[in-house]
């Protein structure tokens, strides 16, 4: 398995390094790239709008030159601290926009992992890796670590779709290790969850079903409620983008709880 690490920002940098070496301990017989893409105005080829917005970038978090290399110092202090049983992690870094280079680089990798996003770069590494790239993506929150065993106990929010979604199928070699699996629905009868039920058990694995419903909270509310009440460490979200999960991960009314999630979540499109 090819893990990309998608490292837009020196800010989490580690964090995201530290998701991937997780998620290559966790599967298994991974290796692992770090990706960092050089946003030079000077070279983009792009809108004027954009270069424009790019060189107004420069007075407030220094040029593409400057956040690259501060990307590479946190690279190298990560590494500089990994044990000797630790996977190796591959360097490389590309010039350009960074959506169709993250596009680009992931067609190669079965996983990409990002950290919430703090900048431009951040947000549009985030939207490519979610809804261009067609590859699942492990998101963590931007001081994310790892304590124990990663993705043991994993909750599925899931919002009623009669099919397996493309996250559901991208999580069950991460399903089929962990320890705990709860599907969590949302103001969805029980019923509703048979088929995911037998869907799960065929590929052995066991899932318990908790449904809850919303009131007066938001459904963002519950499913944090929920995955905090049932101690988990890994969030996995089933539904496609026409669904009202869409808005949570990328920026609708609940953004800000994505933003500052506690929680690591696999998603895919």
């Amino acid at each position: 398995m090819k893990i990309l690490a998608v490292l837009a920002e020196a800010e989490t940098t580690q964090t995201c390094l530290a998701a991937a070496v997780a998620a290559a301990a966790r599967l298994g017989n991974s290796r692992i790239e770090a990706l960092h893409i050089v946003v030079d105005p000077k070279v983009l080829v792009t809108s004027d709008e954009e270069i424009d917005i790019q060189f107004l970038r420069e007075r407030r978090e220094g040029s593409a030159t400057d956040r690259a290399d501060a990307v590479r110092r946190q690279f190298l202090a990560f590494v500089a601290g990994m044990g000797d049983d630790s996977p190796h992690i591959d360097w490389r870094t590309l010039p350009g926009a960074e959506e169709p280079e993250v596009i680009r680089a992931a067609e190669c990798a079965d996983l990409v992992v990002l950290a919430s996003p703090h900048d431009l770069d951040g947000h549009d590494a985030r939207h490519a890796a979610l809804f261009r790239t067609g590859k699942p993506a492990l998101l963590v929150p931007d001081r994310w670590r790892t304590t124990g065993q990663f993705a043991d106990r994993i909750v599925i929010y899931w919002a009623g779709s009669d099919h397996p979604t493309p996250a559901l199928e991208a999580a069950v070699p991460w399903l089929q290790l962990a320890s705990t699996v709860t599907v969590l629905l949302v103001d969805d009868p029980v019923e509703r969850s048979a088929w995911i039920s037998q869907w799960l058990e065929d590929r052995g694995i066991h899932a318990a079903i908790k449904a809850v419903d919303r009131h007066h909270d938001s459904t963002e509310h519950c499913v944090r409620a929920a995955a905090q009440e049932l101690a988990a460490d890994l969030l996995v979200v089933g539904p496609r983008t026409h669904s009202a999960i869409v808005d949570w991960l990328t920026g609708g009314a609940t953004h800000a709880i994505v933003a500052h999630a506690e929680l690591p979540i696999l998603a895919s499109h």
